[in-house]
């Protein structure tokens, strides 16, 4: 039962968590007090780890609870269901792009609005006023 609550808990934050990994760290607070998988101490250390080493912090997080709750396979469950909502999304979008991309329409108008975005920015840029050498 911890392996299906370890996917849902983490899949919910991997859903739900925008505003990158900071704005997450409530959301998995809340699902960790709920399940009751750790300490309000032992989350902050976790915390303080997920921040100092590599890697997304919302993934080092998942990963570590899931190793406390489950060992490794609880931290290969806890892993893939944050990043799961991602990755559905990147295979939507790539399909989607991958279709679009077949209509020369639609390139043309990609192309078009492209340049009419790199106008405005030069339009932009070419009126700002130049700042003081010491910036």
């Amino acid at each position: 039962m911890i392996y299906l609550d370890l996917f849902l808990g983490f899949l919910k934050v991997g859903c739900f968590a925008f505003g990158g990994a900071y704005a997450a760290i409530p959301l998995i607070r809340d699902i960790v007090f709920s399940y009751g998988w750790l300490s309000d101490e032992m989350l902050t250390y976790m915390i303080a780890i997920s921040e100092s080493t590599p890697g997304p912090i919302m993934v080092n997080l998942a990963t570590y609870v899931g190793t406390s709750q489950a060992g490794i396979v609880g931290a290969l469950i806890a892993t893939f269901a944050v990043v799961l909502p991602s990755f559905i999304i990147i295979l939507l979008v790539t399909a989607i792009l991958d279709v679009c991309g077949r209509s020369p329409e639609l390139v043309l108008h990609a192309r078009m609005t492209m340049e009419q975005a790199y106008e405005a920015a030069w339009h932009i840029y070419s009126r700002t006023p130049c700042l003081p050498e010491y910036l």
